[in-house]
């Protein structure tokens, strides 16, 4: 979120942000004017560390399922970590599928 105590980026990240500012007319500054609202900004890591992952699988009256758990720091989202999770190729599908257990007939 741009603002005015946003740290900045060095190399070509500054340059195109620096683009975008002057496309629009804008500088840092404009964040932190009296007369209007204040934002103070902050960015957001790349990457985060997930912690304590858990994961299992099992069936039960719904069929088959795969429980996922884990602990990401404050301002993460964990749909972000399960969209990547959840990106298998055919091989690794196949492997789930395989350590589902099945219901006896």
């Amino acid at each position: 979120m741009l603002g005015y105590r946003m740290t900045l980026p060095s190399g070509e990240a500054l340059a195109i942000e620096q683009s975008v500012f002057d496309e629009f007319g804008l500088a840092r500054e404009d964040f932190k004017r009296p007369d209007r609202d204040q934002a103070k900004g902050d960015r957001r890591p790349i990457r985060v560390p997930v912690n304590d992952i858990t994961c299992e699988t099992g069936r039960d009256d719904h069929g088959p399922y795969v429980r996922v758990g884990f602990l990401l720091p404050a301002g993460s989202f964990g749909t972000v970590v399960m969209r990547e999770v959840m990106k298998a190729d055919a091989q690794a599908e196949n492997i789930v599928a395989a350590s589902i257990p099945t219901k006896p007939e």
